[in-house]
Formats: C-alpha cells, structure tokens, sequence
C-alpha cells in the first residue's frame, strides 16, 4: 500500500477559529495600545466597528498586499480580520488627530509589527477534533504542516498539543515562512486566477509561487486539506 501524504494549514484548519479571534484580537488591541500609548478603550472604539463593517460584506472587502493585489477575502481570519480593521481605524484615528498614528507610508510595516509582536503570545486553541484526525492520517502517510507563520512560532504551538496527546511527531513535517499572500505575476506554471462562485467581485489569484513551490518540493501529488 502507497503511503499518502497529507497537508495541511495550521491556523483556522486545525486551530478553532472562533476562540483563536477571541483571544488574538485582545492580544492584538493591547500591543496596538502599547505601541501608540493610546488608552486600550481608544484602540477598541476605533477598530470594533471596522471588523463589524468588514464582516458585513465579505465578498467586497479583502486584504490587499504590499503589491497592490488583493490577496484574501476580509474575513479570511482573525489576523487578516484584525489587520484590515486596524488600517481602516488609523485612518480615522489620523482624521481625528488621535497622537502617535503612523503616517501612511508607515502603516504597512507598523500592522506586520503588530501581528509578529502579538502572534507568538497567542495560545493555540486546537479543534477539539485535531488529534483525532492526526491520529487517524499518520499511519497512512506523513502529514506537512504548511504556514505563513515562523516555523518556530509554530512549533512553540505545535509540540505541546503533540506531546499533551501522546503523538510522535516523526512522520510530521512543519514548513513554515510560506508567504502565501504574495503573488508572483511571471510565475505560469499555474493560471493567473480563477473564478468562485459566491466571489463576483473579483478573481482568485492563483500565482503564489512561494506557497507553491513548497507544495512541489514536497515530493509527490499530495491530498491536499484546505
């Protein structure tokens, strides 16, 4: 029997969203409070009613990249979610001349600041379903975890849920560092994009060559689990 490999996403795939956004977005508004010294109470009347916007209309708004192409829809997730809803506010903050907003040119890199200073204080808070289903996986092939994240970040996360559920982790791969936001417009080998339905708004790009090349270095056709 052909062993099978595996891949999955780590945040929002074998993570619970819901309790994820609970506590990212607490951690997030604190850290944004820290870096302004703007009262949390500020931060929280600013951005709460830009995710509620954001949630409204899922399929107009999207986080869009240093690139200038939208990458993923608003409500993709909480890092996504909160980003979007934190550029939004800053606007605002600047219209009302709250003090210590970053100017334009400086929002970019003060939003990735936020999110690496607040990711690695996150807990993960699996599905109560994940190791069950890793469990079931492994002894018919290997499972690869690919992420966006830090690989460290990740394993920090990963090896206690492992160990806490008697899981050896020899058939588990982590990659992480996938930048799967990025869009690499000369790379063919995939279609430029592609229609969703319930997505009119705009295509699907397709040509992330980071994320990609991960995928094919990993040595063979994958059943893949998005």
């Amino acid at each position: 029997m052909s062993k099978e490999l595996f891949v999955f996403d780590h945040d929002g795939t074998l993570t619970d969203p819901v309790a994820t956004h609970d506590a990212y977005t607490d951690i997030f508004e604190n850290q944004f409070a820290r870096a302004t010294g703007l009262p949390r109470e500020v931060i929280t009347k600013y951005i709460e009613p830009e995710r509620k916007e954001l949630r409204t209309s899922p399929e107009i708004y999207g986080w869009e990249n240093d690139q200038g192409f939208i990458v993923t829809p608003a409500t993709f997730d909480t890092y996504v979610l909160n980003r979007i809803a934190a550029k939004r506010a800053i606007v605002k903050m600047r219209e009302a001349l709250e003090p210590n907003i970053p100017d334009q040119n400086a929002v970019s890199q003060f939003l990735g600041d936020l999110h690496y200073a607040s990711y690695p204080q996150l807990d993960p808070f699996y599905r109560p379903d994940a190791a069950y289903t890793m469990r079931e996986l492994l002894p018919l092939g290997k499972l690869v975890i690919v992420s966006s994240s830090k690989p460290d970040h990740l394993l920090t996360k990963l090896q206690p849920f492992l160990r806490k559920n008697n899981i050896f982790d020899d058939n588990i791969e982590v990659r992480g560092n996938a930048q799967k936001h990025l869009i690499s417009p000369n790379w063919e080998r995939v279609p430029w994009s592609m229609k969703l339905p319930g997505l009119d708004t705009r295509d699907v790009l397709l040509r992330r060559e980071n994320y990609g090349s991960i995928i094919l270095s990993l040595g063979q056709r994958p059943y893949i689990i998005v």
